[in-house]
């Protein structure tokens, strides 16, 4: 059940969401994956530089960024295990 299927129309914030998730995965899709790794390992590394510097707050933000660059970097390769799976039962 959607969110828009009480008043009979789609809500415009559900119809922007729903066009939002092709177009991550196509932005997602064109880095590779391993970008995703250097760029959480460069934020835990500036991170330990902030903290070693005296700039705790600065360092708690950019360490927050690691989980969710190389979260990115999962979503990624399941992206494309994802796809090579379907176009290997497309070649039977």
């Amino acid at each position: 059940m959607a969110l828009g299927d009480d008043l009979g129309e789609e809500q415009p914030a559900v119809a922007v969401m729903r066009g939002l998730g092709p177009t991550l995965d196509r932005w997602i899709e064109a880095v590779r994956p391993d970008v995703f790794l250097w760029a959480g390992v460069t934020a835990v590394a500036t991170s330990v530089g902030l903290l070693a510097s005296g700039r705790r707050q600065a360092s708690g933000l950019v360490a927050s960024w690691a989980p969710v660059l190389l979260g990115l970097g999962i979503y990624r390769k399941v992206l494309d295990t994802t796809r090579s799976a379907a176009y290997r039962s497309n070649l039977h």
